[in-house]
């Protein structure tokens, strides 16, 4: 009797390791079957993904680089800028002779060494401060004379005259004149301005050249 409830046990776990490991051998096949389906359903999308990523980090890093690389041209031209220095070593600087000349000497203008007067020069001879000031000047000095003031007489005295190339006044003439009393006034004035003038050139050089001014006299 005890034989048989032994056997009979033993038959019992027989069955029951041999069902397990039928159990084992048909999850395990499952398994593999279902990972071979999410491989078919998921692995494109995973790899996809995967592309894009790479993708993205390729273009972020080419524009780490390009932005990088712009900065640092940036920086360059500013140091280019406040640095100027010449460096043997920089294949951006040209040569040294390229760059440097001898010193120039600076003279004074070139002479025309004929005695023509010009009545149009390139550069018209200018009163020292310009047209404002030769007014001014001629107002500050002028006196009207006594007998224009009983006689009543006014208007413009027309001198002529030459400024030579050292500036200075030679040659004055009257031209037109309301009475000799203001035309000696008016002389006497401009011989004033003598070596106040900036000499006219022709060419580049300094040349005589003829002037013509209006000087009025105008009673209050």
């Amino acid at each position: 009797m005890k034989t048989n409830k032994g056997r009979t046990a033993i038959i019992t776990l027989s069955l029951l390791l041999i069902s397990l490991v039928s159990l084992y051998f048909y999850l395990r096949q499952e398994n593999k079957s279902l990972a071979e389906k999410l491989n078919t359903v998921a692995a494109p999308h995973l790899y996809s993904g995967i592309d894009t990523l790479k993708k993205e980090s390729k273009t972020t890093l080419d524009t780490t680089d390009t932005t990088s690389k712009d900065k640092k041209n940036k920086e360059r031209v500013v140091m280019d800028i406040l640095d100027p220095l010449y460096d043997p070593s920089d294949p951006l600087y040209p040569e040294p002779d390229s760059i440097y000349s001898e010193p120039v000497l600076y003279s004074e203008p070139p002479v025309d060494n004929s005695n023509n007067i010009f009545t149009i020069a390139e550069q018209m001879p200018e009163f020292i401060g310009g047209e404002t000031a030769f007014k001014t000047f001629i107002a500050q000095k002028i006196v009207y004379p006594e007998i224009a003031v009983e006689m009543g007489v006014e208007g413009n005295v027309f001198l002529g005259f030459v400024v030579n190339k050292d500036g200075s006044i030679s040659d004055i003439k009257m031209l037109k004149t309301p009475h000799e009393s203001l035309t000696n006034e008016a002389i006497r004035v401009l011989k004033l301005t003598n070596k106040m003038w900036n000499p006219g050139k022709q060419n580049g050089n300094l040349v005589r050249v003829e002037m013509r001014v209006p000087i009025k006299f105008r009673l209050n």
